[in-house]
């Protein structure tokens, strides 16, 4: 018999919990009063909307073994938003890039489910290979929103970040949106060698490659030998991450870590629309309040 499903689901902890929270709120959360709306609300005016998922996984996450929520490409998938003149503001195209078979294939199920293969596409791919087959499909005049959270820092390299950046530049309003979960803080575990203490080159490697710099070695050279506290290195890394945005066009930026006090992910973002930041401020601000993806049991 094959196995069910969701005994396959990757098992979310709390910082998956806060992306999968901002994320949901971001893209259409309204309060009891009716006011918010999110990104969907804020773009229902325009023409098409887009949503692009970088490292897509399943579709759905298992919580605590015995709960499951929709992971991001099934909350742009699900989430639907009506103006208060009536209108229904919906994502009109989306893209769920995942590099595992396996996991592309339970996603592609979930999507078909849920009757949305006319409106979303899932692609067996890396991100970082892909990513140009769907930019020249996203129109200069459509809203676009696109989520990154590469599983490791070598799942993502900076420069695919810049061509999304880039794309149609002389032509779009405004940019292609940002929604990057680094995997900085993972470093603290990861970057040394257990046996010499020493830095390890391919980490470091790879950490330029996703930060787009390397202003921030020195530093990061000086934890290894325990002449600074891991958050300064972590603060930096993180600062310098925003600086090459900035310098890519990018103006209006949140940033959240996850978990907070200690965190693994730093959760960025990045727009050029003033709106949209105050948008974001209030999804990472109230993160805990999401009943647009609840938690639902994991069988039945």
């Amino acid at each position: 018999m094959d196995e069910d499903p969701k005994e396959r689901l990757e098992e979310v902890g709390e910082a998956s919990q806060i992306k999968l929270s901002v994320t949901s709120r971001y893209i259409g959360y309204r309060n009891e009063r009716g006011v918010g709306g999110g990104f969907l609300n804020a773009t229902a005016s325009a023409k098409e909307r887009y949503y692009i998922d970088g490292h897509a996984s399943y579709g759905e996450d298992r919580v605590l073994g015995v709960f499951r929520r929709n992971g991001t490409p099934l909350i742009a998938l699900d989430a639907e938003v009506r103006t208060k003149a009536g209108r229904t503001s919906r994502f009109d195209r989306l893209w769920f890039i995942e590099i595992d078979v396996d996991r592309a294939e339970e996603l592609r199920r979930l999507v078909e489910q849920r009757g949305g293969q006319a409106r979303a596409e899932v692609i067996t791919g890396d991100v970082n290979s892909v990513m140009d087959q769907v930019l020249p499909q996203i129109h200069p005049r459509g809203p676009a929103l696109r989520v990154l959270d590469p599983y490791d820092p070598d799942d993502l390299r900076f420069t695919t970040i810049e061509r999304i950046a880039r794309h149609d530049a002389t032509l779009r309003q405004h940019k292609i949106e940002l929604l990057i979960n680094l995997p900085i803080g993972l470093q603290h575990r990861q970057a040394r060698d257990k046996v010499t203490g020493r830095l390890r080159p391919n980490v470091v490697r790879n950490l330029e490659l996703l930060l787009g710099n390397g202003r921030w070695m020195p530093l990061f050279e000086a934890w290894s030998e325990g002449k600074v506290p891991w958050y300064e290195v972590y603060a930096t890394m993180k600062r310098s991450f925003v600086e090459e945005l900035r310098r890519l066009g990018y103006k209006v930026f949140w940033e959240m870590d996850v978990p907070p006090g200690n965190p693994m992910y730093a959760l960025v973002f990045a727009s050029d629309h003033p709106l949209a930041g105050a948008i974001m401020e209030s999804a990472m601000k109230d993160w805990e309040r999401d009943p647009a993806n609840p938690q639902r049991p994991l069988f039945g």
